[in-house]
């Protein structure tokens, strides 16, 4: 006899780690499946570190998701004991008419953000060399997330919760009758009352279920090593980074273990299946994007990287998130598209789920992405 759940979430990285917190918090008997094993280097958290900032430049509509989402991973270090959110500050520069200024501007004057504009003198104790036309803005209280170690926390405080997991299995079948939703695994054969599907670059697997198709670009991630260590150590007080360098968006970690400064570029990226294992260094323009800006604005480090990483971008048309329910069955929600910048506010996506899997409705901070 199959056994019965009253939520089965498919997909227990990013944002399923957290809905199946979230619903086993609430008393739910929660199933979570992945067809690999969490956290795990085939989807979009693979990499060691995630920015957290809060002056959104994308659009100030994300701004209270954020500051949820603040809390959403404080909540998580208490209840583990473990430090997921580094507050090393973060700086952002660019043009002074460029989006990435305009867009973090706007959203630290409507929410009412502490922005500070760094002068010449504080850019100068900083192992950058920023145009001096430029416009720096630091925040602070930002920084970035430990994305392994905080989908790893996620589910052992969701088993620690009761839910059960069942990893290295691909739902192959969704039956819907009208007491059940059925789904079947090579191994197992279980029921639900509601499911939830988070299954990143594989969202396109769920198309009959009207899950809204990413494109998956293929990210690279590099890390360099200080010419000078201490310079670029998050101990020294080096912060995470987002510059716009005119052609393309570079962003950035301190050095916090052995393998140095990661950098990489946020726009660009080569579609590709998202089923693929290639881990090759591929497009050299990635690379030659990142160290042109190590040319210009980051001499203190070495101009070849010690250590490459693939990601995996899940691309809306728009860059935007998708949420929403299946228009096949009500009682099958879904989140897709997290389109690269969806990290950081894992925990608050998550609770907005399971809210919309305990009432019936989206709360009114993610209608903007509901569709």
């Amino acid at each position: 006899m199959a056994h019965e759940y009253d939520a089965v979430v498919v997909g227990l990285g990013t944002m399923g780690s957290q809905v199946l917190w979230r619903l086993a918090q609430a008393g739910w008997r929660v199933l979570g499946i992945d067809r690999d094993h969490p956290p795990h280097h085939l989807g979009s958290h693979h990499g060691w570190s995630r920015l957290i900032r809060f002056a959104y430049f994308e659009h100030p509509n994300y701004v209270p998701l954020l500051l949820e989402a603040e809390r959403g991973w404080s909540e998580l270090e208490r209840a583990s004991g473990r430090t997921l959110f580094e507050r090393c500050g973060v700086i952002q520069g660019g043009p002074p008419r460029s989006p990435l200024i305009r867009g973090i501007i706007a959203s630290a004057e409507r929410h009412r953000l502490d922005v500070e504009p760094l002068d010449l003198a504080a850019r100068e104790r900083l192992p950058f060399s920023l145009p001096p036309t430029w416009t720096v803005l630091m925040e602070s209280g930002a920084g970035y997330l430990h994305p392994e170690l905080c989908i790893e926390t996620a589910l052992l405080q969701a088993e620690q919760c009761g839910a059960e997991m069942c990893t290295g299995q691909q739902v192959t079948r969704i039956d819907d009758t009208a007491d059940w939703l059925e789904l079947h695994t090579p191994l197992r054969h279980v029921r639900a009352k509601r499911i939830v599907l988070t299954t990143g670059a594989f969202a396109s697997d769920w198309r009959d279920w009207n899950v809204h198709p990413p494109t998956v670009l293929r990210k690279h991630l590099f890390w360099f090593q200080p010419r000078h260590a201490t310079s670029w150590h998050v101990r020294a007080g080096c912060p995470a980074f987002l510059f716009d360098v005119g052609e393309s968006y570079i962003y950035g970690f301190p050095a916090h273990d052995e393998r140095g400064v990661k950098l990489a570029r946020h726009d660009g990226g080569m579609e590709i299946d998202p089923a693929s294992e290639d881990t090759e260094l591929g497009r050299l323009d990635e690379l030659a994007s990142v160290q042109k800006f190590i040319d210009d604005h980051a001499p203190g480090l070495r101009s070849e990287p010690s250590e490459h990483a693939i990601c995996r971008y899940a691309m809306s048309e728009d860059g935007d998130f998708r949420l929403g329910v299946s228009a096949r069955d009500s009682r099958v929600v879904w989140a897709s598209c997290f389109s690269g910048h969806g990290f950081k506010f894992a925990p608050a996506i998550g609770t907005h789920i399971a809210h919309r899997l305990l009432e019936s409705k989206w709360r009114p901070e993610v209608q903007f992405l509901v569709g």
